[in-house]
């Protein structure tokens, strides 16, 4: 915190990889991005992968995913007190239309988005595979990633 004036302002900024690449994950399961970079005001826990918003404001998050050799779609979804506030796919297969056929790509992909949301104090923030995903796996050695800086408070 730091004080502008006579308005007291709260530093919130975090950055966390995965530092092990997982597989097999099942629906509803939280990534957990355990690798700290940077945890400005300790509101991300690398334990349970999950961000404590301290103060309602506006935060943008960015999440960069490496899927791990993935042959069809899958998802993985940014929850906020367990609802769904966005999804991204992770999609490696090329289409080709004209022959309505698919081909798999022989490299890695990163797949990044990145998100501005309003978030309440005392709520929960986590990234977990959704329900309609099949069995994942994501690349680590701190290649996913995601970051989360508030923008301004309330």
């Amino acid at each position: 915190m730091y004080v502008t004036g006579s308005a007291v302002v709260q530093r919130v900024a975090f950055t966390a990889t995965m530092s092990k690449s997982i597989g097999g994950i099942g629906i509803g399961q939280t990534i957990v991005f355990d690798n700290i970079v940077t945890n400005i005001g300790n509101a991300y826990n690398p334990q349970t992968g999950k961000f404590v918003v301290p103060v309602s404001a506006f935060y943008v998050v960015t999440l960069t995913v490496y899927p791990n050799w993935i042959t069809e779609e899958m998802y993985v979804e940014i929850v906020h007190d367990g609802t769904q506030l966005t999804d991204m796919l992770l999609d490696n297969v090329v289409r080709n239309r004209a022959s309505q056929t698919t081909d798999e790509l022989t490299f890695f992909l990163s797949f990044t988005s990145q998100w501005v949301f309003h978030l309440n104090e005392g709520s929960n923030v986590w990234v977990r595979t959704t329900s309609y995903s099949p069995l994942i796996n994501i690349l680590g050695q701190n290649h996913s990633r995601i970051t989360c800086w508030l923008l301004y408070a309330d």
